[in-house]
């Protein structure tokens, strides 16, 4: 752990023993009449465009009472506008450390900060963007009394904030989803298309009461299939590999799911549950979406990882052009037609990548309704049919009023004629 709470801990607790009176304010008073403040140390990102669509970030917490007192046991919520993002527990010492994976679309985050005796504090963060790691020490208020809520399971979490009231070795999950595209001609720079191996990964992490993890469940579903290999999928977690899809073409019945002409298959879910003990440290994985690879065509030495995550893998991850051979999405998301590349399908992309993603940031957002699969089922696929269909009826009718043009035009001319 990089932490710096024992050090804060030490100057904090000398600073707390002249701490008697709080200013007009609100805010408690050290010696010399110093406020009890924050302690911000955050860290700037400096991290190289590797095709990322999403950030992620450390947070490295230590959680006090107004006495500069560490507190246990306080509940951590982070959120954004988009939802939910993760919860975290404070240990004895008053301290957590965990990690959040976001889209590049968010901006800004909260942390709620809850406990029995204090009053709870919301914390926005803005900016998030720009920070690699959250480093900070929290004041919290004491409410002036310890406010009793049930706690069935006996974890020291109340239930109303307990994700598993009656489970002691749980108090909540973290919740990753992501799509996944591939190309499979590595090391040979592809088509393009990113379709060759379309897969749906979703990724739940269980937390106990110690900020551990104790638990995690791997699910993996094939949206597509283009290609004519037989295309493994594998994710690394802690070292260790999990194979967790074998054959996507048996998946898909044979079918693609990325031509035009196609209808959409549905292939099964795949599940892996990984049962850690003991228990690992959050700070000690890495983030989501850990290592999820392909095995191109079953070959053990040509695997496509993302470009942007932390992998054993010692060969290639960008071409000899540095573009990638895998793309993952924050998000439900379209993939491109066969034969129609990732530029035509996604406009928003190539700024995107020229840029270095310092613009079009949600390129993925923005597809070219008629360049990209409509798988049904989701809202965004809802949204692109509908659009597709107005694009196409937009055509049908512009061909329409040309006719009734050239049509009318001609009538003129004929009258025209006869009059003279």
């Amino acid at each position: 752990m990089k932490h710096v709470a024992v050090a804060l801990m030490l100057m904090l607790a000398a600073m707390a023993t002249s701490c008697d009176k709080k200013d007009d304010k609100g805010f408690w008073l050290f010696g010399g009449g110093q406020e009890a403040k924050d302690v911000v140390n955050d860290q700037k990102d400096t991290e190289e465009f590797s095709f990322q669509t999403v950030h992620d970030v450390s947070f490295d917490l230590l959680v006090l009472d107004e006495n500069g007192s560490p507190l246990s046991n306080v509940l951590i919520r982070v959120s954004s506008d988009e939802g939910d993002i993760t919860t975290a527990m404070t240990a004895g010492n008053g301290a957590s450390s965990f990690k959040i994976t976001i889209a590049k679309s968010v901006d800004e985050i909260s942390l709620v900060f809850e406990h029995p005796g204090c009053v709870t504090r919301t914390v926005d963060i803005e900016n998030i963007q720009e920070l690699a790691s959250v480093e900070r020490s929290i004041y919290l208020e004491l409410s002036g009394k310890d406010d009793v809520k049930e706690d069935r399971d006996g974890d020291g979490v109340p239930d109303d904030s307990d994700e598993f009231p009656d489970d002691p070795l749980l108090v909540g999950t973290v919740r990753g989803e992501y799509t996944i595209a591939y190309e499979d001609l590595w090391p040979k720079r592809g088509d393009a298309d990113f379709n060759d191996l379309v897969v749906r990964l979703g990724i739940t992490e269980y937390i106990d009461q110690n900020n551990m993890i104790s638990k995690i469940v791997i699910s993996s579903q094939v949206l597509a299939a283009g290609a004519g290999y037989k295309n493994q999928f594998w994710i690394g977690i802690l070292g260790n590999d999990y194979q967790m899809i074998f054959n996507p073409k048996q998946d898909l019945s044979g079918k693609w799911n990325a031509r035009e002409k196609d209808d959409f298959v549905v292939g099964p879910v795949h599940t892996e549950e990984i049962i850690l003990d003991p228990p690992v440290a959050r700070e000690d994985m890495d983030p989501m979406p850990y290592d999820p690879y392909i095995k191109c065509n079953g070959n053990d030495s040509h695997q496509v990882h993302l470009s942007f995550v932390k992998t054993k893998f010692k060969g290639m991850v960008l071409d000899e052009e540095n573009f990638p051979w895998a793309l993952l999405v924050p998000s439900d998301w379209a993939w491109p037609y066969e034969e129609s590349t990732i530029f035509e399908a996604y406009p928003d992309f190539k700024p995107w990548y020229e840029s270095k993603g310092a613009e079009n940031g949600d390129w993925y957002l923005r597809p070219q309704v008629d360049k990209v699969f409509k798988a049904p089922g989701s809202p965004l696929s809802a949204y692109l049919l509908g659009a597709s269909n107005n694009y196409h009826r937009g055509i049908l009718l512009g061909v329409l009023a040309l006719m009734i043009f050239f049509v009318a035009v001609l009538g003129l001319r004929r009258r025209k004629g006869a009059g003279a």
